[in-house]
């Protein structure tokens, strides 16, 4: 699965490393999901060079790194809601 560009590639990185002509052909016409931006340096030999086997990783993120983010992104919006609270109730007295 690729969520970045909503593709599948219904095979393995073994096999798809082996043989690449699968991703040339799952990505063959992705060039109206690349973004603007990215049109004149992103596409599909760029996406094949991912899945070579030659520099292919995969890439670790600690679990305690996204449990404290998703608590992170709480932490502003309940701060910013406290005062609202106390004046409304202030107000209903």
């Amino acid at each position: 699965m690729d969520p970045d560009y909503g593709n599948h590639v219904p095979y393995g990185i073994k096999h798809i490393q082996a043989n690449l002509d699968i991703i040339r052909e799952s990505y063959k016409n992705q060039d109206s999901v690349y973004s603007d931006h990215y049109k004149d340096h992103r596409h599909t030999e760029d996406i094949v060079d991912l899945y070579e086997k030659d520099g292919n990783h995969i890439y670790y993120m600690e679990k305690s790194f996204e449990d404290f983010s998703y608590t992170a992104k709480w932490i502003l919006p309940i701060l910013l809601i406290i005062p609202y609270t106390f004046t409304f109730f202030k107000k209903k007295r």
